[in-house]
């Protein structure tokens, strides 16, 4: 099992990357997670919620939206493509 800790941890390590490339970001004060928001070529904004898992990866929105945890930038890469992707971020697929 993943100490708290641990998952602030990764999470802040995530949203340095994510800031780096843009994207806005907050940690859950309650609920250890981060809040990601974009700005869209079309000015609209799209975010989602990630959070750690005790199998040691990020996931957000549904299934198929699962990270391994070592690799924070493959994570925000994944991360941006989602939230820029209105068939994924709309469609819920």
């Amino acid at each position: 099992m993943i100490s708290h800790a641990e998952r602030l941890r990764s999470l802040m390590a995530l949203a340095v990357v994510l800031q780096k490339l843009g994207a806005e970001t907050r940690v859950g004060s309650r609920t250890p997670g981060l809040e990601v928001i974009v700005t869209r070529t079309n000015g609209k904004k799209a975010g989602t919620f990630v959070a750690v898992d005790d199998l040691r990866g990020f996931f957000w929105w549904k299934e198929p939206h699962h990270h391994p945890i070592d690799d924070v930038p493959g994570a925000a890469r994944a991360l941006l493509v989602f939230l820029h992707d209105d068939a994924a971020y709309l469609g819920g697929s």
